[in-house]
């Protein structure tokens, strides 16, 4: 084997051994809650909160620019 094949099979090893030690410290937990928590707040929700009612969902608002008009 030359070394940059020794190179990657070593780093699979070590990126496998840190996944197995991550999944028995169930840290997989907390980055799923976290995760779920920024998503929520991208879409404009505070953790807790109710999803909007799609019927419920305020219309937009079309204006014309100034000038602009019949």
């Amino acid at each position: 084997m030359n070394k940059k094949r020794v190179l990657q099979l070593l780093l699979l090893l070590c990126a496998a051994a840190f996944l197995a030690l991550g999944i028995t410290r169930q840290e997989h937990q907390a980055v799923f809650s976290q995760a779920t928590i920024i998503c929520t707040e991208c879409v404009g929700l505070q953790p807790g909160q109710a999803a909007p009612s799609p019927t419920k969902a305020p219309q937009p608002v079309f204006r014309l620019p100034v000038g602009v008009g019949p």
